[in-house]
């Protein structure tokens, strides 16, 4: 626990050491867009001018569209290798540094640093944001290995301090109704979080429970074996993964934006995935249900279950070895993933179609998304934490 605390200051730290020659410049507002928001969680935007300016996007973005490809596209036979996932994720996250890096510097102001031309302080810039980015994979891998949370700790200290503000934001808005109606405000935010944060957890800890039979174990613990399928088949992870999936187009279309300046199609794209329009929110909900239920059955993987059961020799209370456990499964998973897919959908998408509706800015249209992935990964550190709590408590044993 103290390791991962060290890792935040650094982290910290690195956020707040500025580039000499660039011109500071006020950090973009969470509620601009999409793009803003993902900047937000992965502690990255094109606005900030620290050594940590990129944060973990490419490396998220890369593990994203590596580990769909592994899960969906590889021969399901093979065993997969970790270094050769690895390896992808380093290529692929090396080349979005560069692209994310090149787009940040163009947009930053500079000031004359000696005799370095604009084009020398651009590359230098470029150069110091992919560096500073490898560096925060290096932590990472250092909480991973002595700390809790891995990249999931640096993400939740990114969010609530997106969150710090929409509070503040939210705080001002409500002290300009002034009286009585700046309490109603204060009383609706809290209950909003409370009942956000109510629901999440709920999530997290319920579960849909199949009874196992097992040929060769027959004692009076027998009954309590039994396949657990959570009602967050993979917790907050198709947010992310949406997010991601939203950030490879956006970068291509400002590339593109470059080389043929004043194109409406181009225009109109960044605006769609930015969720500035309507067009853009439906593709973000829609893409967010269809992740949440094909990401539950890849990474849960009841057919594989239903086999290994079948291998063993074991079996479900009612159902047959095989193709009818794997359906009975399947249709769990489903269940669960419609389920709290069902829920993002609601907390996200509504605040999302008014803001764009009523053309607002403000980061408070975000904050339902924000206070549900935060609840998700507060959760899921706190099971962490707990599980090394536990074998901690197994040591004198072993």
């Amino acid at each position: 626990m103290e390791y991962s605390v060290l890792i935040v200051l650094v982290y910290l730290l690195g956020r707040s050491i500025p580039i000499p020659w660039v011109v500071y410049q006020e950090a973009e507002s969470a509620g601009s867009g999409i793009q803003a928001l993902i900047g937000s969680f992965l502690g990255s935007s094109l606005s900030t001018t620290s050594l940590f300016s990129l944060g973990l996007a490419p490396w998220v973005t890369a593990m994203v569209m590596v580990s769909v490809f592994q899960k969906t596209l590889e021969d399901k036979t093979q065993k997969k290798s970790p270094g050769r996932a690895n390896r992808a994720t380093l290529f692929l996250a090396t080349i979005l540094a560069f692209v994310q890096a090149l787009v940040s510097a163009v947009k930053m102001q500079y000031q004359p640093w000696g005799n370095l031309r604009t084009t020398d302080l651009w590359l230098l810039t470029a150069a110091i944001l992919v560096g500073g980015s490898f560096l925060i994979r290096w932590l990472v891998g250092r909480n991973t290995t002595w700390g809790i949370g891995g990249q999931t700790l640096i993400i939740l200290v990114n969010i609530l301090g997106n969150l710090r503000q929409v509070v503040m934001e939210y705080i001002r808005s409500a002290a300009g109704a002034g009286g009585w109606k700046f309490v109603c405000f204060l009383f609706l935010g809290g209950a909003a979080v409370l009942v956000i944060f109510t629901v999440m957890l709920f999530l997290e800890g319920g579960e849909f429970r199949s009874t196992v039979r097992r040929i060769g174990i027959n004692n009076l613990y027998a009954e309590d074996d039994y396949i657990a399928i959570r009602l967050t088949p993979v917790g907050t992870m198709p947010v992310m993964y949406v997010m991601s999936f939203f950030t490879i187009p956006y970068y291509v279309l400002l590339i593109l934006n470059w080389f043929l300046p004043g194109r409406k199609w181009i225009e109109e794209g960044l605006s769609v995935m930015n969720l500035n329009q309507l067009t853009g929110v439906w593709i973000f909900g829609g893409l967010l249900l269809l992740l949440t239920a094909v990401l539950a059955v890849i990474f849960v993987g009841p057919g594989e279950i239903a086999k290994n059961l079948e291998r063993q020799g074991d079996f479900l209370d009612y159902l047959e070895p095989g193709r009818e456990t794997a359906w009975h499964l399947r249709g769990q998973t489903l269940m669960a993933a419609l389920l709290s897919g069902a829920v993002t959908w609601l907390l996200v998408i509504p605040p999302l179609v008014i803001r764009v509706l009523r053309g607002g800015t403000s980061g408070i249209y975000m904050a339902p998304m924000t206070i549900m992935v935060a609840a998700g990964m507060a959760a899921e550190l706190l099971e962490e934490a707990k599980v090394y709590r536990t074998m901690e408590n197994y040591k004198p044993f072993l």
